[in-house]
């Protein structure tokens, strides 16, 4: 047989090497995310993924909000319209990006078609109330 065939070329090798590496890295930031704080455990810990998710048959939502921290992700039911309602000053971020203004000043509360995903922020330095209900 070909000695040359059974080799693994060298690039191969490399790689190898690479992933075993990234794989250590991943589990001890995972394992000790103090020592880490930048990767897996340690940053995914201070971003805020609570969901508020709607109960069956329930059509009024509300939210205490901050201004130092954004909300829970606030998740509408498929398909439905909703109105989002605040007591001040407020922002929402939309889960693409967008962000839209809310409150009693705002010439009217801001009115989302079929579903929304989406974070509130208090723009005034008490907690805002904010309430989102669901049409139908």
């Amino acid at each position: 047989m070909n000695k040359e065939h059974e080799k693994v070329p060298r690039w191969t090798w490399k790689i190898a090497w690479l992933l075993l590496i990234v794989g250590i890295l991943v589990v001890a930031s995972t394992a000790f995310p103090r020592s880490f704080p930048s990767l897996g455990a340690g940053w995914f810990a201070r971003a805020n993924y609570e969901n508020c998710h709607f109960a069956s048959g329930q059509t009024l939502l509300t939210v205490l909000v901050e201004s130092d921290e954004w909300s829970c992700w606030i998740v509408t039911p498929p398909g439905t319209d909703y109105r989002i309602d605040a007591d001040g000053k407020a922002k929402i971020r939309f889960i693409d990006g967008s962000k839209a203004d809310v409150g009693p000043d705002v010439e009217a509360s801001w009115v989302g078609v079929k579903r929304g995903i989406f974070q509130v922020l208090s723009l005034e330095e008490s907690s805002v109330k904010v309430t989102v209900t669901i049409s139908r």
